[in-house]
């Protein structure tokens, strides 16, 4: 029951954490907690040392920002409007959107190049994304 009202909480990654070093300042080895926990030994050990040079905050999950998007703020809803609808509504004579066809629509309507696999990615994620029919 806990577990479960902890699932999607926000604090939840820290919570777990903050758990794992009490155990372990409380006497317990890393490697009981990883194993208590289901995690690496060195997990355990990285959270430790992260308490004790940073503070409880920086057990906090912190959000990696990656590589910056290709597609900024109108391109990307264009080409999602456009992955949304069929190819033939654009001109083109396939039934479905396939990478090297996004390629293409990238390269014309953005001036942008993107390999097929970004563009099949992109599928993927416009129609994970789209609400399904009934």
């Amino acid at each position: 029951m806990i577990q479960a009202s902890l699932h999607g909480a926000e604090d939840a990654h820290l919570l777990h954490r903050l758990d794992g070093v009490l155990l372990v300042a409380a006497g317990r080895s890393c490697c009981e907690v990883a194993d208590w926990f289901g995690v690496d030994r060195r997990t355990v050990e990285r959270w430790v040392r992260t308490a004790s040079v940073t503070g409880i905050e920086g057990l906090a999950r912190h959000r990696q920002p990656g590589r910056p998007a290709r597609l900024e703020g109108d391109q990307a809803q264009v080409i999602q409007q456009a992955l949304r609808s069929a190819p033939a509504a654009l001109g083109y004579p396939d039934r479905r959107w396939t990478g090297k066809r996004v390629a293409l629509l990238l390269t014309k309507q953005c001036g942008l190049a993107m390999s097929i696999r970004s563009c099949q990615r992109l599928i993927r994620r416009v129609r994970s994304a789209s609400p399904k029919a009934p």
